[in-house]
This record gives C-alpha cells, sequence and structure tokens, in this order.
C-alpha cells in the first residue's frame, strides 16, 4: 500500500523565562502536534518534547540537542496508542538571537511510522522550534548574550554547546 505523507502540523507554546522562574524549564513539556495517515484516514499524534542537554559532533563541527519525546496517536476510531518515550538527536540551528531572546531550531524531518488497532500510520516528525526568552534574569541574560556573540562570530560547536549546557542547568 503506498503511503501518503500527511501535512505536519506543529504547534509550539513555549513559557516565557517567568514561567522558568517557578520551577519550569522551557527546556522540557514542549508541546508538539502533527497528522499521520495509513493512506485513507488519518491520525493524530499528541505529545510532548523533553531536550536534556547539547553536545556537539566533531567531524561536522555541528551543535546537536537531546532528549526524548512521547505522547499518543489517536486513530480515526478514536484509538489510543502511547508512543515512547524515544530518544533523540537533532542538529541545532539558530533563529533570533540576542541578549533576551534566543531561539533554537532543531534539526531535520525523519520518516515516523505507528502501529495501531486500525493500521500502520506514517508521517514526517518536525521538530519544533524552541524560543527563550527572558525578561529581568541577569544570570540567563548574560549566557544568552554569550551565546548570541559566539553565534555571530562563528564559534566553534563545542563552545557554543558548552554555553548551552549552562543554560540548561541554570533553567532546570
Amino acid at each position: 500500500m503506498a503511503h501518503r505523507f500527511a501535512t505536519v502540523m506543529i504547534l509550539v507554546v513555549l513559557a516565557s523565562f517567568a514561567t522558568a522562574a517557578a520551577g519550569a524549564s522551557p527546556f522540557v513539556n514542549i508541546p508538539i502536534t502533527f497528522t499521520l495517515t495509513n493512506g485513507t484516514e488519518t491520525a493524530t499524534f499528541t505529545g510532548t518534547i523533553d531536550v536534556t542537554g547539547f553536545g556537539f559532533v566533531t567531524a561536522t563541527q555541528q551543535v546537536v540537542a537531546s532528549g526524548t519525546f512521547q505522547g499518543v496517536v489517536t486513530d480515526s476510531l478514536n484509538n489510543s496508542t502511547p508512543v515512547g518515550p524515544s530518544r533523540f538527536t537533532q542538529p541545532v540551528t539558530f533563529g533570533a538571537h540576542t541578549c533576551t531572546q534566543l531561539t533554537l531550531q532543531l534539526g531535520s524531518i525523519f520518516p515516523f511510522e505507528v502501529p495501531t488497532p486500525s493500521g500502520d500510520y506514517t508521517g514526517r516528525f518536525v521538530f519544533p522550534d524552541i524560543t527563550i526568552t527572558t525578561p529581568s534574569s541577569r544570570a540567563v541574560d548574560a549566557i544568552l548574550c554569550k551565546i548570541a556573540e559566539l553565534v555571530d562570530k562563528g564559534a566553534g560547536a563545542s563552545t557554543i554547546a558548552s554555553e548551552l549546557r549552562r543554560l540548561i542547568a541554570l533553567l532546570a
């Protein structure tokens, strides 16, 4: 059976740093929703991703994010199939970046397949962008400034990954 790949729709809503200060990191429980198909019917994946770390690939000098994703696929018959938690490692590119905001774009699309009682559903998993905004934290602002400066200067991936690890530790 030929599988059509569904249009992927992702809606990401991230808490501001004020929420992070209250105990929730902007790297944890990032909502994600996308559509899957089994060729004739659609299903919806609804879940979250958690970014648990940053590193770099020496060969490509690329920053990577790692973590887990988990969720539920609900098919057209309203059957729910749990997915994960499953691990991921994705390349990171940088969107908007200043001393008070950093946008991380997590890697590429990868094929995603989930067996359900009504058939195997396939689609394309696309990681959401993560935006960290900090209106009034000197410690976080200092790290974001340093990351923005490193990105602008084309610094090495290991240096940027090190600062990202400091950021994730501070916001944990």
